[in-house]
């Protein structure tokens, strides 16, 4: 702070006097606090105390123009001690300002034998004295800005070091601004690269640099030494100012994204293999096509429980299920909440960039916000609040009950959105509500987990209650049929045996892996694919998958 008091002391020091050869006479810079930064004394002593009620301070206080011709007239002048030894006659004195900020003031104090010839031109005076008052601020504002920045750059430099990716940073020609702990100790960085370019010591940067492109997430092998970094780079544009930008490339080996890949999957366990409980196997194979798609998908169902569960499996399977993933549940009476925590400049969507989120309910959205996340899913732009604009790459699955196709026919739904999120579509039709035999599945994995989650070693169910549970409870959620297969569980120790045929959950017993086997090479065969399909599906070899066509007798 001091080092910056004393670069702004010189510069209005040497301003004061390119003012005072100008208009011949005494100039004095103050501070918004009454210092005094700079000064030029051609005819007075210089004046150290500057006190509320002078004229000096009224400039400032004020935020005005003053103009004194003759000081005599001033009633706070002619009450000072030292008026009559003031050989001061005229003063003029502008406001330093920036912006709406008062940052101090530029003063003439003027004897008596230059009074006439300074007022005898007093506009162009005036004028002068406020355009020197415009570079004063400029230059004082510029100063405390670099000084913020600096601190700023110190400070995200700290964050830097910390992080595990090996980040580098660069002016616009590859020269070498910054290299944080991780990128010196990976690619064995000394402090003497600063500065040199980094086309000289890596000739594969060279590329970044001849587009002048960003790049997200590429795969590169590098070679440096006796050594290799094998893994992926990002580089971002930083812009310092509308025309001065640097970049920042950001380096990730395969061995550090594996491990965050594991850490990442923990997020959501549902897996199409789970969903198999609930959903028929057409519906599953669908949803593992579209999982492959990197684009917007919308999955329509009579519940958005189950719909839910097959955007999570659909994100685990997907090409980005190794970034972030959030559901947000839509509804317009957020408003402005809603619209602050998706598109602020800090909101959910630019610190998503790279993930996916699964909107539930979209219907619910006002026809204001679902314009928005239209514009944003074709542009990927975000507007700050300085109305700077950042970009973000987000994926959208969508998961609905409704018809959103008669909604946007009738206006309550946004054409443009549901054309932009029904390019892939999910339309879930057989579940546990139309097919009984998914029902069934449903019923027989709810009671033999409760089974296990209260220690009961049997549940008998009597022939006909799984059917008479179809048809009295298909209509619920599937969350209010799990509640009652929870319930029914606890109350079975007051059940007693009749004599009808009885159906036990122990007998259901899973099908061997070897079953499990047969049945899918026998779908994927029926479905007409070659036998290097089924290998890659099934993650197997082509020999081993000959083997068992001809064990299995298939």
């Amino acid at each position: 702070m001091d080092s910056m008091l004393g670069r702004i002391t010189d510069f209005c020091s040497n301003f004061a006097v390119a003012i005072s050869d100008v208009v011949n006479t005494d100039v004095i810079i103050i501070d918004s606090k009454m210092n005094i930064v700079g000064s030029a004394f051609r005819h007075f002593s210089l004046y150290n105390d500057i006190k509320i009620g002078s004229l000096v301070a009224d400039v400032i206080v004020n935020n005005h123009n003053v103009i004194i011709e003759d000081k005599a007239k001033v009633k706070s002048c002619r009450e000072c001690e030292q008026f009559k030894r003031c050989k001061m006659k005229g003063f003029i004195g502008v406001p330093v300002r920036y912006e709406n900020r008062v940052l101090g003031a530029i003063c003439l104090v003027i004897p008596s034998f230059k009074v006439k010839n300074l007022f005898d031109s007093k506009e162009s005076t005036i004028k002068f004295m406020e355009n020197m008052a415009d570079l004063v601020a400029v230059r004082i504002m510029n100063h405390i800005e670099k000084k913020g920045l600096k601190k700023k750059i110190s400070e995200i430099e700290k964050v830097l070091d910390m992080m595990e990716d090996a980040v580098l940073y660069t002016d616009n020609y590859g020269n070498i601004l910054y290299m944080n702990n991780s990128f010196k100790s990976v690619f064995s960085g000394k402090d003497e690269w600063i500065g040199n370019n980094i086309t000289n010591i890596y000739p594969q940067f060279e590329i970044y640099y001849r587009d002048q492109k960003e790049r997200n997430d590429l795969r590169v092998s590098i070679n440096f030494g006796n050594q290799v970094f094998y893994g992926t780079v990002s580089s971002k544009k930083i812009y310092l100012n509308e025309a001065e930008y640097g970049f920042i490339l950001s380096f990730k080996s395969f061995k550090n994204l594996k491990e965050n890949t594991n850490m990442l999957l923990q997020g959501t366990y549902v897996t199409f293999e789970w969903l198999q409980g609930v959903l028929s196997r057409e519906l599953i194979d669908e949803a593992e096509k579209a999982a492959e798609n990197d684009d917007n998908k919308l999955i329509t169902g009579p519940d958005n429980v189950i719909n839910e569960l097959i955007a999570k499996a659909v994100f685990n399977y997907s090409p980005g299920r190794i970034r972030d993933m959030k559901i947000i549940y839509m509804e317009s009476v957020y408003r402005d909440l809603l619209d602050s925590y998706l598109f602020g400049e800090y909101g959910l969507l630019r610190n998503m960039d790279g993930g996916t989120l699964i909107v539930v309910n979209p219907e619910n959205m006002s026809l204001y916000i679902q314009e928005k996340i239209c514009e944003f899913i074709r542009t990927g732009r975000l507007c700050t609040e300085d109305e700077r604009i950042v970009y973000a790459d987000v994926k959208f699955i969508f998961c609905s009950e409704v018809n959103l196709a008669k909604l946007a026919s009738e206006g309550k739904f946004s054409e443009e959105l549901y054309e932009r999120i029904s390019g892939t579509r999910l339309e879930v039709k057989d579940t546990v509500y139309n097919n009984y035999m998914l029902f069934k599945k449903l019923v027989i994995r709810g009671i033999r987990y409760y089974c296990g989650v209260y220690h009961k070693k049997k549940f008998i169910i009597k022939r006909g209650e799984i059917k008479l549970m179809w048809q009295k409870y298909r209509s619920l959620p599937v969350s209010a049929i799990d509640r009652i297969l929870e319930e029914a569980v606890l109350k079975d120790g007051q059940k007693s045996e009749t004599d009808f045929e009885n159906y036990s959950i122990e007998d259901t017993k899973p099908e061997s892996l070897r079953e499990l086997e047969i049945k899918r090479i026998k779908e994927l065969m029926k479905k007409g694919y070659s036998r290097k399909k089924i290998s890659e599906v099934l993650g197997i070899s082509r020999t081993t998958l000959f083997r068992r066509i001809k064990e299995y007798q298939l």
